[in-house]
């Protein structure tokens, strides 16, 4: 076959051998730069190998984009993903810093031996006039606070995290239309094809 198998949050799957953790052979200190999944996992696996780890998070939450998309009911298991990373963190010699903005200052009044920045990523706005009014929102904003004015919702963007806005809506009782400019839906980004599956059927559903 030829084909990788890979997993959404264990990167050495199938790879153990290449990428085993060594420890570490100085006292050095690390600072990681955002508490989304990406930042607790490096965060961790550095204190794992006997760095000194500090951790800063601009909010005062861990999670990042996963809190998102963790927050409607058909993603529970993602959301016990994040309960799970914040556990493990907890458990780990990682010092953590809430409301804290990595300025360039600061990070260098703070002198680590390492940073690693895992800012995360950024929701594509197109330029359309109008996207400043109240009525518009970011569809990570309506996941997170569960809920959005009005009735009538207008979805532009038919990839993962639009469908999945999308559905979400669509359980509040909401009349949604999904608007894509290409041919079908999904068709922005590698999915896992299980997971498509069970979304393209919840939506034709």
């Amino acid at each position: 076959m030829n084909r990788r198998f890979a997993c959404a949050v264990n990167p050495r799957m199938g790879m153990e051998r290449d990428y085993e953790l060594t420890p570490a052979k100085d006292n050095l200190s690390v600072l990681v730069v955002g508490a989304g999944p990406g930042g607790i996992t490096a965060a961790i696996t550095a204190a794992e190998r006997g760095f000194e780890v500090e951790l800063w998070e601009k909010s005062n939450r861990l999670g990042g984009a996963l809190v998102a998309a963790g927050a409607p009911k058909f993603k529970e298991a993602m959301a016990k993903y994040v309960d799970y990373l914040r556990i493990q963190l907890f458990k780990s010699n990682v010092t953590v810093r809430f409301n804290k903005t990595a300025a360039a200052e600061e990070i260098l009044k703070k002198k680590p031996d390492a940073v690693i920045i895992a800012g995360g990523a950024k929701p594509i706005i197109p330029q359309i006039p109008g996207m400043e009014k109240i009525h518009v929102l970011e569809a990570t904003q309506i996941l997170v606070q569960g809920n959005c004015p009005g009735n009538k919702i207008v979805v532009l963007g038919g990839g993962l995290v639009g469908c999945e806005a999308a559905l979400h809506l669509y359980y509040l009782g909401k009349n949604v239309t999904i608007v894509e400019k290409l041919d079908d839906i999904l068709l922005t980004a590698e999915h896992a094809t299980n997971n498509d599956l069970a979304l393209r059927h919840l939506l034709a559903g």
